[in-house]
């Protein structure tokens, strides 16, 4: 398989992956993106290619980056990002985000703080 082969597989499989883990149809995430459904089976097996704009709308509606989508390596988050998501949501929504984003930040800590309790051997 040539690198040009390979680098759209490896786009196509991450795609999917991630629409797929968004609960997505196929079908949801081409009218998102402005696709047509076979284009997109076409882009998640490998077969076709995408634009640089077409890259860039399934990076948004994915949640992550063209990094990601490219080259399978995760940057540090920072803040912007998580702020840049926030910015999308109605204002009536907000105080729910909020919410699920404090008991997120919560149930990490407390996964966090019991592993450490484990490896030090405290129950």
């Amino acid at each position: 398989m040539d690198d040009k082969k390979a680098l759209r597989v490896e786009i196509g499989l991450r795609v999917k992956r991630l629409r797929e883990n968004l609960n997505l149809s196929r079908k949801n995430f081409a009218e998102i993106v402005d696709i047509s459904e076979y284009f997109l089976v076409q882009v998640e097996l490998g077969k076709r290619g995408v634009s640089n704009v077409t890259l860039c709308k399934m990076a948004e509606a994915l949640c992550t980056t063209t990094d990601y989508l490219l080259t399978g390596r995760e940057g540090m988050s920072d803040v912007s990002s998580i702020t840049a998501l926030l910015e999308k949501v109605d204002a009536p929504f907000l105080i729910g985000a909020e919410m699920l984003l404090k008991g997120y930040i919560n149930s990490i800590n407390f996964i966090k703080t019991k592993a450490e309790k484990q490896w030090k051997g405290e129950k």
